[in-house]
């Protein structure tokens, strides 16, 4: 049913289609289309599906251009200055406002692979859009994590940059968002994510019992920009993170102006 028409798009397969039942990709193949409706020049827009036994495929914006994974691997000294990233993460902010506010959807998986940079500098935020449900179904079927050596214990989000909400399966917020987009700086500041050594098991346990190190504990030259992803410290009540802090110095304001919850409920850093 693919007519290109000249236009150029993108497709990504789906792991092991013969695998799949009928509900499932009628669920998926919904959900693709129902996201092509959410239309913002941040978001990689999803154009259709295609099912042709044995393969899947979504099609997808084609965006001429290298993921922020792709461009951390690439950089000589595997790290990025806060002066290189202020205008990608501006643009992600950009996404997540829209998808927040506007869309009322979550993203749900934050991280370098899934935000695309085209050969202008101008990103855009992939994978959103789908169920929790389905991401789980996706990846039962691809078995893949980006956490080395062995699989997450939950993997409908990317374990290294999924919040401690996540990690204990509550229910999907905004702040599961906020806190990937906080891990992602802190990796493009340092090379690394927050918690990363370990299996599984452990990453997990570290995201929910343990306070990040400081971006200057792993960069001493950044020690006056140590705030610049406060992603904060646990509460004794629910162990739930604060969101991401830009420094005043940078020009970038608060991503979300409305108020974060409470200290009940978080423990919020202020610039």
């Amino acid at each position: 049913d693919l007519e290109l028409k000249g236009v150029e798009r993108a497709l990504k397969f789906l792991p092991s289609a013969r695998a799949w039942d009928k509900e499932d990709l009628e669920r998926l193949k919904a959900e693709v289309l129902a996201a092509d409706a959410l239309a913002h020049p941040r978001l990689l827009a999803t154009k259709g599906f295609e099912h042709d036994p044995p393969y899947a495929a979504i099609v997808m914006e084609y965006v001429d251009g290298s993921t922020l994974k792709q461009r951390l691997a690439k950089a000589p000294q595997k790290f990025f200055e806060p002066a290189e990233i202020k205008n990608w993460i501006t643009q992600i902010v950009e996404a997540l406002v829209f998808l927040h506010r506007d869309a009322e959807r979550l993203h749900r998986d934050v991280k370098p692979a899934n935000v695309i940079v085209d050969k202008a500098g101008r990103t855009k935020l992939m994978d959103f859009g789908i169920s929790e449900e389905i991401r789980h179904t996706i990846s039962r079927h691809s078995r893949m994590t980006d956490v080395p050596a062995s699989p997450s214990t939950n993997s409908s989000h990317t374990l290294a940059y999924a919040s401690p909400q996540q990690v204990r399966g509550e229910a999907p917020s905004e702040w599961d968002d906020i806190y990937g987009l906080g891990a992602l700086m802190y990796e493009l500041l340092t090379g690394c994510p927050p918690f990363f050594r370990g299996d599984a098991l452990m990453v997990g346990l570290q995201i929910q019992t343990q306070v990040p190190p400081s971006v200057a504990a792993r960069r001493a030259e950044l020690m006056r920009e140590r705030r610049i992803t406060g992603i904060g410290q646990p509460t004794e009540e629910r162990r739930v993170w604060s969101p991401p802090v830009w420094p005043k110095s940078s020009g970038i304001g608060p991503p979300w102006k409305r108020s974060p919850p409470s200290c009940a409920e978080a423990r919020c850093q202020r610039c």
